[in-house]
């Protein structure tokens, strides 16, 4: 798995910060289900979405992080499905020591 195109995103949620490993060829979907396993699926990855900070553009599942353009070391927001057509509200604390998002 890791090789020269490995990268890392930084995925964020209330106070938590998930740390996924990747590739640029992953779509959003693969991510979204390496933090279902993270969290022993608590959250699964058809429940959330994830989304540009700055943007709060919705990455659609299909997407790879290399037609997103997201580099390493990218921060993404993740919401969770409250009910059939609700999210919750973007709540990230921000990073104490450097928070590239902002």
């Amino acid at each position: 798995m890791f090789n020269g195109n490995t990268m890392y995103l930084r995925i964020k949620r209330h106070s938590q910060t998930f740390f996924i490993t990747c590739n640029p060829d992953h779509t959003i979907k693969y991510v979204k289900e390496q933090i279902a396993l993270a969290t022993k699926d608590e959250l699964k990855a058809d429940q959330m979405r994830l989304l540009l900070p700055k943007k709060g553009t919705v990455l659609t599942d299909d997407a790879t992080i290399q037609t997103l353009e997201i580099k390493s070391d990218t921060v993404l927001h993740m919401v969770s499905k409250i009910s059939d057509n609700e999210w919750e509200p973007v709540d990230v604390f921000p990073d104490p020591i450097s928070d590239k998002s902002s």
